[in-house]
């Protein structure tokens, strides 16, 4: 869970701001049952310190004594494991997926070679801001129901 703290810290100061522990939740809010409003009032309870930052000790609290612990916890379990999948097609260690690196997961995904056009159009389907590159967010929103085994 650490890491997927590191992750999330991504101005790589040591903290999560309120507002990165908060778009997080929002993303599974659907899944928390949780109101726009609910998921402020517990990002607040987990600021112990009132700093505006979520330290890893208060974050850590998020999963052990928070409201829907088990079910964000689950969802934390979830995101390393596509970030580790993630890590395993970024070849090149640069942080996003490139077209060749992208092939090589809808490859394996589906168990067979396919067509360049349809690799193309798969790729701007998952490139949701047209950079002609998958970063880890669009990654995770395009394979998380990918098996983790591999």
């Amino acid at each position: 869970m650490k890491k997927e703290f590191l992750a999330l810290d991504t101005n790589q100061d040591g903290s999560i701001s309120r507002h990165e522990i908060e778009t997080l939740l929002k993303s599974i809010k659907a899944k928390l049952k949780m109101t726009d409003k609910q998921i402020r009032n517990l990002v607040e309870k987990i600021d112990k310190d009132d700093d505006g930052n979520i330290s890893v000790e208060e974050f850590l609290s998020l999963i052990t004594e928070g409201e829907k612990r088990d079910l964000i916890y689950k969802t934390l379990l979830q995101r390393a494991g596509v970030r580790k999948l993630f890590e395993k097609y970024d070849r090149d260690k640069n942080g996003v997926i490139n077209r060749s690196e992208f092939k090589k997961v809808v490859e394996d995904k589906y168990q067979a070679n396919i067509r360049p056009d349809k690799i193309d159009q798969m790729m701007k389907d998952v490139d949701r801001n047209g950079d002609g590159e998958i970063d880890y967010e669009e990654f995770y929103k395009a394979f998380r129901y990918f098996p983790i085994d591999k």
